[in-house]
């Protein structure tokens, strides 16, 4: 997913544990010496980004499947 790219290191490496790794936080914290607050917030972040991410590019979608004049012609008549 792109818009992990546009997150810091840390946070973005938080994350991917977290969500597609599935280690808890705990965890988290002790392999990078942090607390289990600091993970948590990284973790907060990071899902704040990639919302924004997924509404701007969901938007763009709407906007160009709109505007698309092919798109009309699967309209039922």
């Amino acid at each position: 997913m792109e818009a992990l790219n546009g997150m810091p290191e840390q946070r973005r490496k938080i994350f991917m544990m977290s969500r597609f790794k599935g280690v808890s936080n705990a965890e988290i914290a002790n392999r990078m010496s942090l607390s289990i607050r600091t993970v948590e917030k990284h973790i907060s972040n990071a899902l704040v980004y990639v919302k924004k991410a997924l509404e701007k590019n969901y938007i763009f979608f709407i906007i160009i499947n709109s505007t698309n004049p092919i798109s009309s012609l699967s309209k039922p008549l």
